[in-house]
């Protein structure tokens, strides 16, 4: 009964900021898997597989890592944008679903266009940011995507270096952005 009443709660909490239009959305990796996207794992298979790298790194930071030296970063960057562009036969329902919901602010792990390619679908271009110096210059009136990991058209999307601190940094920039506009 008690998770009932904390489901409740959660589902009141989130109608109350659509009301106010203060709702925002995460989306992660499990949205463009649904989609047919592959995983970050599979991705890393992938590259694994048709570069012939010997490795028992299983952490895919790590293993990431370890592609970057072996194959090298464009390499690895061109074969994961590959994958990750948008085709005909990907399943985009759930996006259409999101850009459909009455929030302006999506916030994002993932590299791929899926979710800006349902917003165009649905008439409407979003402002995309993918760099923490932008974040100060969103409008909390006009829909807007925030990709923490990069974008793939972007040539440095691919850093295996980026939890040394630079996500870190985008997250608390974020933060004390999204306080300081939010209603």
């Amino acid at each position: 009964m008690e998770e009932d009443t904390v489901w409740q709660r959660a589902v009141s909490v989130m109608a109350e900021e659509m009301e106010k239009g203060r709702l925002a959305l995460f989306v992660g990796a499990g949205c463009s898997c649904a989609a047919g996207l592959p995983s970050w794992s599979e991705l890393l298979q992938l590259l694994i597989a048709k570069f012939g790298v010997k490795t028992k790194v299983t952490d895919p930071l790590r293993a990431a890592g370890r592609l970057d030296r072996e194959i090298g970063k464009l390499k690895v960057r061109e074969t994961v944008a590959e994958n990750l562009l948008t085709n005909p036969d990907l399943r985009i329902d759930l996006y259409r679903a999101l850009v459909a919901l009455p929030a302006n602010l999506f916030v994002t792990t993932n590299y791929d266009h899926l979710l800006e390619n349902a917003f165009r679908q649905a008439g409407i271009e979003p402002a995309v940011i993918v760099k923490d110096n932008d974040i100060p210059f969103l409008d909390p009136t006009r829909k807007t995507i925030v990709k923490l990991h990069g974008d793939v058209d972007s040539p440095s999307f691919w850093q295996t270096n980026w939890l040394a601190g630079a996500e870190r940094d985008l997250i608390t920039n974020w933060r004390a952005t999204a306080r300081s506009i939010l209603p």
